[in-house]
């Protein structure tokens, strides 16, 4: 009965290992800069010179990354400006598959 329950347990735990490391890859392929010009200004506003300029200046800035599982400084950026360029954050939730924020 207790072997039922550990295995339970264990393919549990590496489900959820999985589904975390799953997560981590989407954040680390998710990179806006790879989007056409047009398509990259209709989401953000601004042109990949100034999301440049911004992230670097919001690097430097930046504590690094503590956790193993932290969210990279370009995902954080493209985030919040695409927050700011949409005004809120239901109408690019459909259109999010560029960007690896969902938790």
């Amino acid at each position: 009965m207790y072997s039922i329950a550990l295995r339970s347990l264990l393919s549990e735990r590496e489900e959820n290992l999985n589904v975390k490391v799953l997560r981590r890859r989407l954040k680390d392929n998710s990179n806006p800069l790879e989007l056409s010009d047009s398509m990259f200004w209709q989401y953000y506003r601004l042109n990949k010179r100034a999301f440049k300029y911004l992230l670097d200046v919001l690097t430097n800035s930046l504590p690094p990354l503590r956790q193993k599982f932290g969210i990279p400084p370009i995902v954080k950026l493209s985030a919040c400006l695409r927050f700011f360029a949409e005004g809120g954050h239901q109408k690019g939730i459909g259109k999010d598959h560029e960007v690896g924020l969902k938790v």
